[in-house]
Protein backbone atom coordinates (compact mmCIF):
# COMPACT_ATOMS: atom_id res chain seq x y z
CA UNK A 1 0.00 0.00 0.00
CA UNK A 2 1.38 3.47 -0.66
CA UNK A 3 0.13 7.02 0.88
CA UNK A 4 1.69 10.20 0.64
CA UNK A 5 1.61 13.01 3.22
CA UNK A 6 0.11 16.26 3.64
CA UNK A 7 3.83 17.95 3.69
CA UNK A 8 4.74 16.73 -0.13
CA UNK A 9 4.22 19.65 -2.74
CA UNK A 10 2.84 18.48 -6.18
CA UNK A 11 3.62 20.47 -9.11
CA UNK A 12 1.23 19.27 -11.74
CA UNK A 13 -2.08 21.43 -11.43
CA UNK A 14 -3.99 18.91 -11.65
CA UNK A 15 -3.12 17.93 -7.80
CA UNK A 16 -3.26 19.71 -5.07
CA UNK A 17 -0.20 20.50 -3.30
CA UNK A 18 -0.57 18.50 0.10
CA UNK A 19 -1.20 15.36 -1.84
CA UNK A 20 0.68 11.63 -0.35
CA UNK A 21 -0.99 8.81 -1.02
CA UNK A 22 -0.32 5.08 1.03
CA UNK A 23 -0.45 1.45 -0.66
CA UNK A 24 -1.05 -1.64 1.05
CA UNK A 25 -0.42 -4.41 -0.93
CA UNK A 26 0.85 -8.54 -0.20
CA UNK A 27 4.88 -8.85 -0.27
CA UNK A 28 4.59 -10.26 -3.87
CA UNK A 29 2.82 -7.49 -5.28
CA UNK A 30 4.72 -4.77 -3.09
CA UNK A 31 7.75 -5.59 -5.06
CA UNK A 32 6.15 -5.17 -8.22
CA UNK A 33 4.63 -1.75 -7.09
CA UNK A 34 7.52 -0.27 -6.29
CA UNK A 35 9.16 -0.65 -9.45
CA UNK A 36 6.02 0.14 -11.08
CA UNK A 37 2.62 2.57 -10.31
CA UNK A 38 4.69 3.32 -6.65
CA UNK A 39 7.67 4.51 -8.95
CA UNK A 40 5.46 6.46 -11.34
CA UNK A 41 3.66 8.40 -8.24
CA UNK A 42 6.89 9.40 -6.85
CA UNK A 43 7.82 10.89 -10.04
CA UNK A 44 4.28 12.92 -10.02
CA UNK A 45 5.42 14.46 -7.35
CA UNK A 46 3.76 12.27 -4.17
CA UNK A 47 5.36 11.01 -1.37
CA UNK A 48 4.75 7.33 -1.44
CA UNK A 49 4.85 4.48 1.64
CA UNK A 50 4.30 1.29 0.84
CA UNK A 51 3.58 -1.77 3.49
CA UNK A 52 2.59 -5.33 2.74
CA UNK A 53 -0.55 -6.07 5.47
CA UNK A 54 -3.85 -3.94 6.09
CA UNK A 55 -3.47 -3.87 10.08
CA UNK A 56 0.42 -2.25 9.71
CA UNK A 57 -1.21 0.07 6.89
CA UNK A 58 -4.07 1.22 9.34
CA UNK A 59 -1.56 1.59 12.50
CA UNK A 60 0.59 3.88 9.86
CA UNK A 61 -2.20 6.27 8.60
CA UNK A 62 -3.89 6.39 12.07
CA UNK A 63 -0.27 7.47 13.92
CA UNK A 64 0.90 9.42 11.12
CA UNK A 65 2.38 12.97 11.97
CA UNK A 66 1.35 14.53 8.65
CA UNK A 67 -1.85 12.98 7.47
CA UNK A 68 -2.09 11.12 4.41
CA UNK A 69 -4.49 12.26 1.66
CA UNK A 70 -4.93 9.17 0.06
CA UNK A 71 -4.81 5.19 0.27
CA UNK A 72 -4.36 2.69 -2.76
CA UNK A 73 -4.86 -0.73 -1.66
CA UNK A 74 -5.18 -3.85 -2.89
CA UNK A 75 -8.51 -5.97 -3.00
CA UNK A 76 -6.89 -8.76 -1.29
CA UNK A 77 -4.05 -8.42 1.46
CA UNK A 78 -2.02 -10.62 3.06
CA UNK A 79 -4.30 -10.20 6.06
CA UNK A 80 -7.50 -9.00 5.24
CA UNK A 81 -9.52 -8.13 2.65
CA UNK A 82 -8.76 -4.76 1.34
CA UNK A 83 -12.53 -3.47 1.50
CA UNK A 84 -12.09 -4.47 4.99
CA UNK A 85 -9.28 -1.65 5.67
CA UNK A 86 -11.59 0.23 3.79
CA UNK A 87 -14.30 -0.14 6.02
CA UNK A 88 -12.01 0.40 8.79
CA UNK A 89 -10.23 3.80 7.30
CA UNK A 90 -14.19 5.16 7.16
CA UNK A 91 -14.89 4.44 10.24
CA UNK A 92 -12.73 6.64 12.21
CA UNK A 93 -13.72 9.72 12.25
CA UNK A 94 -10.25 11.22 12.29
CA UNK A 95 -9.51 9.52 8.76
CA UNK A 96 -12.49 11.48 7.28
CA UNK A 97 -10.10 13.14 4.70
CA UNK A 98 -8.51 10.27 3.50
CA UNK A 99 -9.21 8.95 -0.10
CA UNK A 100 -9.15 5.39 -1.14
CA UNK A 101 -8.45 3.95 -4.66
CA UNK A 102 -9.26 -0.03 -5.15
CA UNK A 103 -7.13 -1.90 -6.84
CA UNK A 104 -9.01 -5.10 -8.25
CA UNK A 105 -7.71 -7.81 -10.95
CA UNK A 106 -11.17 -7.64 -12.34
CA UNK A 107 -13.36 -5.37 -12.42
CA UNK A 108 -17.45 -6.21 -11.91
CA UNK A 109 -20.78 -3.76 -10.93
CA UNK A 110 -20.67 -5.70 -7.82
CA UNK A 111 -17.44 -4.79 -6.36
CA UNK A 112 -17.10 -1.57 -7.33
CA UNK A 113 -20.79 -0.74 -5.31
CA UNK A 114 -19.34 -3.20 -2.57
CA UNK A 115 -16.10 -0.51 -2.87
CA UNK A 116 -18.08 2.42 -2.61
CA UNK A 117 -20.00 0.79 0.33
CA UNK A 118 -16.87 0.95 1.71
CA UNK A 119 -16.01 4.41 1.35
CA UNK A 120 -13.49 4.28 -1.52
CA UNK A 121 -14.24 6.87 -4.21
CA UNK A 122 -13.11 4.45 -6.84
CA UNK A 123 -12.06 0.42 -8.21
CA UNK A 124 -9.37 0.52 -10.92
CA UNK A 125 -8.74 -2.43 -12.84
CA UNK A 126 -5.48 -3.98 -13.16
CA UNK A 127 -3.49 -4.31 -15.45
CA UNK A 128 -3.98 -0.08 -16.04
CA UNK A 129 -2.39 1.92 -18.13
CA UNK A 130 -0.60 5.66 -16.83
CA UNK A 131 -3.52 7.66 -18.40
CA UNK A 132 -5.87 6.08 -16.12
CA UNK A 133 -3.93 6.24 -12.98
CA UNK A 134 -3.00 9.45 -13.69
CA UNK A 135 -6.83 10.55 -14.64
CA UNK A 136 -8.04 8.84 -11.53
CA UNK A 137 -5.14 10.49 -8.89
CA UNK A 138 -6.67 13.92 -11.03
CA UNK A 139 -10.39 12.89 -10.00
CA UNK A 140 -10.07 11.80 -6.52
CA UNK A 141 -7.44 14.26 -4.91
CA UNK A 142 -8.92 17.06 -6.85
CA UNK A 143 -12.49 16.95 -5.74
CA UNK A 144 -14.24 16.93 -2.40
CA UNK A 145 -14.61 13.42 -1.35
CA UNK A 146 -18.96 13.62 -1.76
CA UNK A 147 -17.94 14.23 -5.52
CA UNK A 148 -14.54 12.46 -5.76
CA UNK A 149 -17.20 9.07 -5.27
CA UNK A 150 -19.52 10.13 -8.11
CA UNK A 151 -16.84 11.24 -11.07
CA UNK A 152 -15.42 8.99 -13.17
CA UNK A 153 -12.98 10.56 -15.80
CA UNK A 154 -12.91 9.77 -19.64
CA UNK A 155 -9.66 7.54 -19.50
CA UNK A 156 -10.93 5.22 -16.83
CA UNK A 157 -14.75 5.22 -18.71
CA UNK A 158 -12.56 4.12 -21.81
CA UNK A 159 -10.58 1.24 -19.69
CA UNK A 160 -13.56 0.10 -17.79
CA UNK A 161 -15.63 -0.29 -21.14
CA UNK A 162 -12.43 -1.86 -22.91
CA UNK A 163 -13.06 -4.89 -19.87
CA UNK A 164 -15.94 -6.53 -20.81
CA UNK A 165 -18.42 -6.09 -23.32
CA UNK A 166 -20.65 -3.64 -21.57
CA UNK A 167 -24.42 -3.02 -22.15
CA UNK A 168 -24.69 0.67 -22.70
CA UNK A 169 -27.72 2.80 -22.66
CA UNK A 170 -27.64 6.16 -25.24
CA UNK A 171 -30.67 8.29 -24.20
CA UNK A 172 -30.71 11.12 -27.08
CA UNK A 173 -33.34 12.71 -29.10
CA UNK A 174 -31.09 13.92 -32.25
CA UNK A 175 -31.08 11.07 -34.64
CA UNK A 176 -27.74 11.94 -36.11
CA UNK A 177 -26.10 12.02 -32.46
CA UNK A 178 -27.87 8.71 -31.99
CA UNK A 179 -26.02 6.84 -34.48
CA UNK A 180 -22.97 8.54 -33.89
CA UNK A 181 -22.91 7.74 -30.15
CA UNK A 182 -24.25 3.90 -30.84
CA UNK A 183 -21.65 3.35 -33.94
CA UNK A 184 -18.36 4.39 -31.57
CA UNK A 185 -20.12 2.59 -28.57
CA UNK A 186 -19.88 -0.62 -30.66
CA UNK A 187 -16.39 0.34 -32.05
CA UNK A 188 -15.32 -0.13 -28.26
CA UNK A 189 -17.04 -3.20 -28.11
CA UNK A 190 -19.71 -2.04 -26.31
CA UNK A 191 -23.59 -3.65 -26.76
CA UNK A 192 -25.22 0.01 -27.60
CA UNK A 193 -29.10 0.48 -26.77
CA UNK A 194 -31.16 4.01 -27.76
CA UNK A 195 -33.66 5.55 -26.44
CA UNK A 196 -35.28 9.39 -27.49
CA UNK A 197 -36.92 10.55 -24.24
CA UNK A 198 -36.08 10.69 -20.60
CA UNK A 199 -39.38 8.32 -20.21
CA UNK A 200 -38.08 5.58 -22.53
CA UNK A 201 -34.46 5.79 -20.38
CA UNK A 202 -36.42 5.28 -17.26
CA UNK A 203 -38.52 2.79 -18.48
CA UNK A 204 -35.14 0.88 -19.54
CA UNK A 205 -33.43 0.91 -16.64
CA UNK A 206 -36.35 -0.70 -15.12
CA UNK A 207 -35.63 -4.01 -17.10
CA UNK A 208 -31.91 -3.89 -17.75
CA UNK A 209 -29.41 -3.60 -15.88
CA UNK A 210 -26.67 -0.99 -17.62
CA UNK A 211 -22.99 -0.57 -17.01
CA UNK A 212 -23.07 3.06 -18.28
CA UNK A 213 -25.85 5.42 -19.31
CA UNK A 214 -25.16 8.73 -21.80
CA UNK A 215 -28.25 11.06 -21.00
CA UNK A 216 -28.92 14.09 -23.01
CA UNK A 217 -29.37 16.94 -20.88
CA UNK A 218 -32.44 18.44 -22.77
CA UNK A 219 -34.69 15.71 -24.10
CA UNK A 220 -38.85 15.85 -24.86
CA UNK A 221 -40.89 14.26 -22.26
CA UNK A 222 -38.74 14.13 -19.87
CA UNK A 223 -35.52 15.80 -19.11
CA UNK A 224 -31.73 13.99 -18.47
CA UNK A 225 -31.95 15.81 -15.24
CA UNK A 226 -35.27 14.24 -14.11
CA UNK A 227 -34.75 10.90 -15.24
CA UNK A 228 -31.31 10.39 -13.53
CA UNK A 229 -33.22 11.29 -10.76
CA UNK A 230 -36.01 8.79 -11.39
CA UNK A 231 -33.40 5.80 -11.76
CA UNK A 232 -31.32 7.03 -8.21
CA UNK A 233 -34.83 6.93 -6.83
CA UNK A 234 -35.38 3.34 -8.32
CA UNK A 235 -31.39 2.01 -7.41
CA UNK A 236 -31.95 3.64 -3.52
CA UNK A 237 -34.00 0.35 -2.85
CA UNK A 238 -31.65 -2.03 -4.37
CA UNK A 239 -27.82 -0.32 -3.65
CA UNK A 240 -26.89 -0.15 -7.38
CA UNK A 241 -25.24 2.66 -8.65
CA UNK A 242 -25.20 2.89 -12.85
CA UNK A 243 -22.37 5.51 -13.88
CA UNK A 244 -24.76 8.16 -15.92
CA UNK A 245 -22.31 10.37 -18.25
CA UNK A 246 -24.02 14.09 -18.78
CA UNK A 247 -24.51 15.00 -22.60
CA UNK A 248 -24.85 18.51 -23.36
CA UNK A 249 -24.40 20.71 -26.55
CA UNK A 250 -24.67 23.86 -24.54
CA UNK A 251 -21.16 24.68 -22.78
CA UNK A 252 -23.31 27.15 -20.45
CA UNK A 253 -21.46 28.07 -17.06
CA UNK A 254 -23.31 25.79 -14.08
CA UNK A 255 -24.26 23.01 -16.42
CA UNK A 256 -21.57 20.27 -15.01
CA UNK A 257 -22.84 21.55 -11.21
CA UNK A 258 -26.08 20.71 -12.31
CA UNK A 259 -25.46 17.64 -13.53
CA UNK A 260 -23.85 16.45 -10.92
CA UNK A 261 -26.82 17.67 -8.66
CA UNK A 262 -29.36 15.83 -10.18
CA UNK A 263 -27.08 12.75 -9.66
CA UNK A 264 -25.41 12.28 -12.97
CA UNK A 265 -21.51 11.03 -12.50
CA UNK A 266 -19.62 12.86 -15.06
CA UNK A 267 -20.37 15.66 -18.22
CA UNK A 268 -19.33 15.94 -21.29
CA UNK A 269 -19.68 18.48 -23.88
CA UNK A 270 -21.26 17.70 -27.14
CA UNK A 271 -21.29 14.19 -29.12
CA UNK A 272 -19.62 11.38 -27.04
CA UNK A 273 -17.27 10.86 -30.78
CA UNK A 274 -15.11 13.24 -29.86
CA UNK A 275 -15.00 13.28 -25.93
CA UNK A 276 -14.75 9.19 -24.81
Amino acid sequence: MSHAREEDLMDHPDYPADAAAMAPASPHDLVQHLCGYEGQLRAWGLHVDGVAEGQRALDEIRQARHPYRLVVLEAELPDRPGLDLARAITADPALAAVRMILLTSVRTREQGAAARRAGCATTLAKPFRQAALYDCLATVLGTAPSAATRLHTRSILRHTLALARARVLVAEDNMVNQRVAARMLEKLGCRADVVANGLEAVEACRHIAYDCIFMDCQMPELDGYAATAVIRQQEAATGRHTPIIAMTANAMQGDQERCLAAGMDAYLRGCPETNV
